[in-house]
């Protein structure tokens, strides 16, 4: 199992339109994450595997799926820009009920 420190934050939707506003607005930006992907590994095909614990309680799978879906592709693509391979799948890991949330690729 690998740990990796790359990418994460938390941007409810509000805060998140008013990001991708003022990107829009401006010709040049940086914009610097940093954060903590909680697990990926590498399966013995080669395959990345990436999953991410949360701690939320009594939420749905599908409300974690769209809450949390702007994060995981925002490891999902700091992950291949680093390793230079693709993620096969993400998950999120709900603690509150123990389900294993599938995240699909957009």
């Amino acid at each position: 199992m690998q740990q990796q420190s790359i990418v994460s934050f938390r941007l409810d939707d509000f805060c998140r339109h008013i990001a991708i506003m003022q990107m829009r607005r401006m010709k040049a930006i940086e914009i610097f994450l940093q954060g903590i992907i909680d697990v990926l590994f590498e399966e013995k095909n080669g395959d990345y595997i990436l999953l991410d614990y949360k701690t939320d309680r009594k939420i749905s799978a599908s409300a974690a799926r769209a809450r949390y879906q702007f994060q995981i592709d925002l490891y999902r693509d700091a992950v291949e820009t680093i390793l230079g391979k693709p993620v096969q799948e993400s998950y999120l890991f709900l603690l509150d009920t123990g389900t294993e949330v599938k995240n699909e690729d957009i």
